[in-house]
């Protein structure tokens, strides 16, 4: 899968850039950004999780939430139910003395996050970004810093091929403002409503539902699997010096 491939050498740059942090164990946390950004999530917690296993520190805890640009009264309530989210989750407490890493596929403005990152200041967290590409200028990234509250280590600087990719992630961020993204249907739904045009509706609509699901689960499982691929070249990579 291209866009899986395509994360490598972003990928690299970020590890690279991020290797005293990860030889001194800094992430007890990973926040993966649904719905496009959960590959990279992933990808970058099985290097982790590697890593961190061989130098015997805690592997770091992974959630995923839906960024997304909110404004107003909704603003508010999505940063409260983050907190409540992080706190359950008990991602204060492991964090002390530490950071919590958020993983996206791309920054543009960064609105997506804000909101985000501002729960987690508010409870006191330290962090830092990643992010598979930026869609800014590199000179620009001292004020996006700014803006969101922590270092931002990126990979490219234009958008990943994994932007946008929701059938290969198996999920998609909702029309409301719910915290959490939802699975997603992916299939060409017409052409095989063509082909059922003649069965009943409730029948066809069973075997679209069926076929839906069998479509996502297959791309979702593919590509988890180029992603442990992927990952595991990474490691070995490291592991010779990563240079």
């Amino acid at each position: 899968m291209p866009a899986i491939e395509s994360m490598y050498e972003p990928a690299k740059k970020i590890i690279a850039d991020l290797r005293e942090n990860i030889e001194t164990g800094q992430y007890a946390a990973i926040l993966g950004d649904d719905a496009s950004g959960r590959l990279p999530a992933l990808l970058f917690r099985k290097v982790l999780n590697a890593i961190y296993e061989e130098r015997k520190f805690d592997q770091p805890k992974t959630l995923f939430f839906a960024g997304r640009e909110i404004h107003g009264p909704e603003k508010e309530k999505v940063q409260q139910d983050f907190i409540g989210f992080l706190k359950k989750a008990g991602v204060g407490k492991i964090a002390e003395g530490k950071k919590v890493l958020f993983v996206t596929d791309t920054i543009a403005s960064g609105e997506h996050l804000l909101p985000f990152t501002e729960a987690l200041q508010k409870l006191g967290v330290n962090f830092d970004i990643i992010t598979m590409g930026i869609y800014f200028s590199p000179q620009k990234i001292s004020e996006k810093e700014k803006f969101l509250g922590g270092k931002i280590f990126w990979g490219q600087p234009y958008s990943p091929l994994i932007y946008g990719k929701h059938h290969l992630s198996g999920a998609k961020k909702s029309d409301d403002f719910s915290l959490f993204a939802k699975p997603v249907p992916f299939l060409e739904e017409e052409k095989k409503r063509r082909r059922l045009s003649g069965m009943r509706p409730e029948k066809r609509e069973v075997i679209l539902e069926r076929a839906r699901i069998k479509e996502i689960n297959q791309s979702r499982f593919k590509a988890r699997k180029e992603v442990e691929i992927l990952a595991q070249k990474l490691i070995e990579w490291y592991r010779g010096g990563g240079q």
